[in-house]
């Protein structure tokens, strides 16, 4: 069973904090 890397629909929760995660590893 092939899953793309990155899926938002199959994963909701992982695309609802993408974002945090990016501006956690930003400084300021």
């Amino acid at each position: 069973e092939y899953l793309p890397p990155y899926s938002p629909d199959l994963n909701p929760i992982e695309h609802k904090w993408a974002p945090a995660k990016a501006r956690r590893r930003k400084p300021g």
